[in-house]
């Protein structure tokens, strides 16, 4: 998934363009996607499963933020998602919870909460930036 860094950046600053990440930046935000790692249900990252069904549960064996890289003066960061399967939206939607957590929306607490039985609306990130490869 490509994604400009400003998308990172705390909730509580202004960006544009020229937004860059500070030093911690790509770290804080590989300390959420690690998260993700192992076997979970993924019920509320698609639409038409119901909690703890066994086909919602998916295996995420990498997740991660690369390092920022500058073009056509913009910061961008390839997010690299490595797992047995898919569903429909669950990786726009592991991405845009993931910058939700940490641009500070929510918390981590959601996260966990989201492989329970709750239902919980997650947002997507845009479908744009997805590249599929393998």
């Amino acid at each position: 998934y490509l994604t400009p860094t400003f998308a990172f950046s705390p909730v509580t600053e202004v960006i544009n363009e020229g937004w860059r990440c500070g030093p911690d930046t790509i770290t804080d935000v590989n300390n959420v996607f690690k998260h993700y790692l192992g076997v979970h249900y993924y019920h509320n990252y698609t639409s038409g499963k119901l909690p703890m069904e066994p086909s919602s549960q998916r295996y995420i064996m990498e997740f991660e933020a690369g390092q920022p890289f500058e073009k056509h003066g913009m910061e961008w960061s390839v997010v690299r998602v490595k797992g047995q399967s898919f569903m429909l939206h669950q990786i726009r939607k592991m991405v845009g919870l993931g910058i939700s957590i940490v641009r500070g929306h929510t918390s981590l607490k959601t996260l966990d909460e989201a492989w329970g039985m709750k239902r919980i609306d997650i947002p997507r990130a845009p479908g744009l930036g997805l590249m599929l490869d393998q």
